[in-house]
């Protein structure tokens, strides 16, 4: 396959020279969203997970490091990404880490980390993918064509989300959660218990243009629908 590259400046102007925000693609789902557009091209740093090169290719850019056991980028592709200088690191395929906890681990060094293409493959890919969000140093969010996936938990209690009305935001406990609080949205919730198993917290909707969801203990897993997602 012959790719034709558009050279576009990845890290962003406007960030301060303390942030490194870092774009992880998988090889899952990726439609090209002109949200999954601008966080490559706002990127300090692409890393692509094996196959994942492929989407950051269809975008029209180039990843900084491609990662992986290489049993889904075929060689060709991995002989163009080396001619343009792309480092490829191949690791067996026997392995403990999936390619993505690769590449979470080659982003040592970021202040914020989205994730890419986690979505729309096999089931069991697609909760580890999520759940990879636990592993995370920093703040981290899963971007699926316009929904976002983020993980509450102690080292990060609060969520703020940028919505318009009829916004679907969905929580999903994956362990008992405790003190859970909600602002901006049509069913608010205050100092609230949400255990592990429950679907309470499933699609409420936003009210404005800014919902807060905070958290005491627990694990909880927020999932952010536009309204557009459904139309």
């Amino acid at each position: 396959m012959v790719h034709f590259f558009i050279f576009i400046t990845q890290n962003n102007p406007d960030s301060p020279p303390s942030t490194m925000q870092i774009v992880l693609v998988a090889h899952g789902r990726f439609t090209n969203t002109p949200q999954e557009r601008e966080a490559l091209q706002k990127a300090a740093r692409i890393i692509a997970a094996d196959g994942g090169a492929e989407h950051v290719l269809a975008a029209g850019l180039l990843p900084h490091l491609v990662i992986g056991d290489m049993d889904s980028l075929a060689p060709a592709t991995q002989r163009h990404l080396r001619a343009y200088g792309v480092p490829i690191q191949v690791h067996p395929r026997h392995k403990d880490e999936t390619d993505l906890e690769l590449a979470l681990g080659a982003a040592a060094d970021a202040t914020g980390i989205t994730i890419l293409g986690a979505m729309g493959g096999r089931p069991d890919h697609e909760w580890a993918n999520v759940l990879l969000l636990a592993q995370t140093h920093c703040p981290a969010r899963i971007l699926d064509g316009t929904a976002t996936i983020h993980l509450l938990n102690h080292q990060r209690p609060s969520l703020h989300l940028a919505t318009t009305p009829d916004d679907t935001i969905s929580l999903i406990p994956l362990a008992d959660c405790t003190g859970v609080t909600l602002s901006g949205l049509a069913y608010p919730l205050h100092n609230a218990v949400l255990s592990l198993g429950s679907p309470r917290g499933v699609s409420n909707v936003a009210r404005g243009e800014k919902a807060t969801i905070s958290l005491t203990s627990g694990q909880l897993l927020v999932m952010h629908l536009p309204h557009t997602t459904f139309l």
